[in-house]
C-alpha cells in the first residue's frame, strides 16, 4: 500500500481536526545536513523520537547521496500523532507512540535523533540522554538548553559529554517559526554509565557482594485464559500485570540482609542482568501472542511470513506492549504486508511442488524425475529475484506433500507445528485468493491425530474445499476443489512471469477466456478504510 504523501500545512490541519497536538515543526535540511556529516561510523540502525511524518529520513537520504554515505539499513520511529503515522513512510518501522510510555534502554540503536515538541523539551532530553541506548545522541533544542538543571544533571549522570554542532533557526523552514535552536551531540562511549543500571539503581535499592550467581529461570509464558472479546485489551491488562509482578519481586530484594544475599552469592550484576533478560523476554513474548491471536493482522498472512515480520520488528530493539504501540505496528504491517502477499502464495506453490503433483503446460514435454530435480533447483535458485528462471508447469487438484511427521505427543495424539501451519497456510492462502470459509481449523492442540484421517475442510457454504489425509510417516494427501487449483495455478503462472497475458494463460493452462478474465489478479491486496487501521479492507 503506498502511502500518499501530504504537505506539511495539510497535515497540521489536519491534526487540529482531530484534537491532536500541533507542535509539529519538520527539522530542515540545513541541520539534517550537519547530523549527516557528523556522522563517521557506519550507521545501521536510527531512531527518530518524535519523528511525524519521516521527513528526517527523507532528507538523511537526500545529505548522505551528496556526501556518498551508506544510508542507514534499518529506520525506527517513535511518533503520537495518529494523523502523522498515516503519512508515515512503510520503510520506518514505530515501536512507540506515546513517548513518556516508552522505555529507551533496551532498545538498542547507533543514533537517536529527536527535535522534541519545544514545550516539553526538558522533559524529553532528560530522558533520552538518561535511557538512550545508542552510540551517538543529536538533539535539536532550544539554544538557552544550557541554562538547564534537569539536562546538566541528566549530563552529569550519565556521564558523557556535549559538544554542539550548529546553531539554526526555523524563518525558512516548511513550517516557519521564530525558534532558534542549537543542534547537541550527546556521544556515548565505553566509559559512559549504561542506561539499564542507571535506571535499574534508581528504581531498585538493593546491596550484596558481587559474586557468580546461576542463572536458571525458565521463560515466563501466558497462563492466563485468554477469552471473547478485545484481545489486544485483555493482552496488554495481561503483560501490565506480569510487568507489575516482576518489579514487587525485585523490590521485595530490597528487603532481604544483604548477609542473606552473600550467603545466596547473589550480586547486583547479576541481578541487573537478570531483570534486563525477563523484561526482553516478557515483551518479545506477547507481541508473539499478538502475532499469533490477532486475525485482524494475521488471518492473510502465513506462518513463515508472520514470523519474517516478527523478527523485523524485534530485530535490534524491544517494544513496549502499549495499546497505542499496538495500533502502530498494525499500521505498519499493513503498510508492508502487500509486498508479501505475492512472495507467499509462490512460496506455498512451490512447496505443493512434486514430481507426483505436477501438470506440464501444452507447450512442455512431460517431466520426468530427473527433470523435476533440475527444475526445483532452478526454481528455488531463483525464486525471489528472477522468477522466470523456473520452468513453466502447473499443479494438480490432488498433492502429496511429504513431510518430516504429522503428529506428536504420548497419551493424546495432536498435529505437529509443520502439519498444523501447512494446513493454516493453506486457508489463508485460498482466503487471499478469494474463497469464503466458516469455523474450519481449532487451536493446534485441539487437533486430534484421528480426526486427520479422512477430513473434509468446508468453505462457509457447506461446500468441500479439500478433502485430507494425514499419514503416521508424515506424507500428506490433498483433493483440493479444482476452482480453488485453478486460480491457484494462474496467479503462480502470472506472479513468475510463465504468462504473458491472459490469452496466453487460458492456453497453456486449457482454462476458457472468461474464467481467466474473472480471476486474473485475484490474490488479495489489503488497504486502509479512512485511515483508521483497525477497518481493514482485503481488494481480492
Amino acid at each position: 500500500m503506498e502511502t500518499v504523501r501530504k504537505s506539511v500545512s495539510e497535515l497540521v490541519k489536519e491534526q487540529k481536526q482531530n484534537s491532536e497536538n500541533t507542535e509539529f515543526y519538520p527539522t530542515t535540511q540545513e541541520i539534517v545536513n550537519k547530523v549527516v556529516n557528523d556522522i563517521t561510523d557506519r550507521c545501521a540502525r536510527i531512531l527518530d523520537i518524535g519523528c511525524g511524518n519521516g521527513a528526517f529520513f527523507e532528507k538523511y537520504d537526500k545529505a548522505a547521496d551528496i556526501l556518498r554515505r551508506t544510508h542507514p539499513t534499518h529506520r525506527y520511529g517513535i511518533e503520537k500523532s495518529q494523523t502523522l503515522l498515516n503519512n508515515l513512510s512503510e520503510n520506518v518501522i514505530i515501536i512507540g507512540t506515546e513517548f513518556h510510555e516508552q522505555s529507551l534502554i533496551d532498545k538498542e540503536m547507533d543514533i537517536i535523533f529527536c527535535n522534541p515538541p519545544y514545550s516539553e523539551y526538558e522533559e524529553w532530553a532528560e530522558k533520552i540522554i538518561l535511557e538512550g541506548n545508542a552510540k551517538s545522541i543529536y538533539l535539536v533544542i532550544p539554544d538557552r538548553w544550557e541554562l538547564s538543571q534537569r539536562i546538566k544533571t541528566a549530563i552529569t549522570r550519565r556521564g558523557v559529554k556535549t559538544k554542539v554542532l550548529g546553531s539554526f533557526n526555523f524563518l525558512e523552514a516548511e513550517r516557519k517559526a521564530r525558534a532558534n535552536v542549537h543542534l547537541v551531540k550527546i556521544k556515548i562511549d565505553p566509559y559512559s554509565n549504561d542506561p539499564f543500571s542507571l535506571w535499574f539503581d534508581s528504581t531498585f535499592s538493593v546491596s550484596c557482594d558481587k559474586r557468580s550467581f546461576t542463572k536458571g529461570e525458565e521463560k515466563k509464558v501466558i497462563e492466563t485464559q485468554l477469552v471473547e472479546g478485545d484481545i489486544i485489551e485483555q493482552l496488554v491488562k495481561f503483560y501490565n500485570a506480569d510487568m507489575e509482578k516482576l518489579y514487587k519481586n525485585y523490590k521485595a530484594i530490597e528487603t532481604l540482609d544483604p548477609s542473606i544475599l552473600k550467603e545466596l552469592n547473589i550480586d547486583v550484576g547479576t541481578l541487573k542482568e537478570g531483570l534486563k533478560q525477563r523484561i526482553k523476554g516478557i515483551k518479545n513474548l506477547y507481541w508473539e501472542t499478538l502475532f499469533a491471536r490477532y486475525d485482524k493482522v494475521t488471518s492473510r498472512l502465513t506462518a513463515k511470513i508472520r514470523s519474517k515480520i516478527l523478527g523485523i520488528i524485534n530485530a535490534n530493539t524491544v517494544i513496549d506492549f502499549t495499546i497505542g504501540n499496538t495500533m502502530a505496528v498494525t499500521l505498519w504491517v499493513i503498510k508492508n504486508a502487500n509486498k508479501y502477499y505475492d512472495d507467499q502464495l509462490l512460496d506455498y506453490f512451490l512447496n505443493l511442488s512434486n514430481p507426483e503433483s505436477i501438470r506440464q503446460y501444452k507447450s512442455n514435454k512431460r517431466y520426468n524425475d530427473d527433470d523435476w530435480r533440475y527444475v526445483k533447483q532452478e526454481f528455488e535458485r531463483g525464486f525471489g529475484n528472477d522468477k522466470k528462471r523456473a520452468k513453466n508447469y502447473m499443479l494438480d487438484y490432488r498433492i502429496i506433500y511429504k513431510g518430516w511427521r504429522n503428529f506428536e505427543g504420548y497419551t493424546t495424539m495432536y498435529l505437529t507445528d509443520e502439519a498444523y501451519e501447512l494446513l493454516s497456510d493453506t486457508l489463508i492462502i485460498a482466503k487471499n485468493l478469494g474463497f469464503k470459509f466458516g469455523e474450519v481449523l481449532k487451536h493446534k492442540y485441539d487437533e486430534k491425530a484421528n480426526d486427520w484421517n479422512n477430513r473434509d475442510l468446508l468453505y462457509a457454504d457447506g461446500k468441500v474445499f479439500c478433502n485430507v489425509k494425514l499419514y503416521g510417516n508424515g506424507n500428506k494427501h490433498f483433493k483440493f476443489d479444482t476452482e480453488f487449483m485453478k486460480r491457484l495455478n494462474l496467479e503462480a503462472s502470472r506472479l513468475n512471469g510463465w504468462v504473458t497475458d491472459k490469452e496466453e494463460a487460458a492456453e497453456e493452462l486449457g482454462l476458457n477466456l472468461a474464467d481467466v478474465t474473472r480471476l486474473w489478479g485475484k490474490n488479495a491486496k489489503i488497504g486502509i478504510n479512512n485511515s483508521d487501521i483497525l477497518s481493514l479492507e482485503y481488494n481480492s
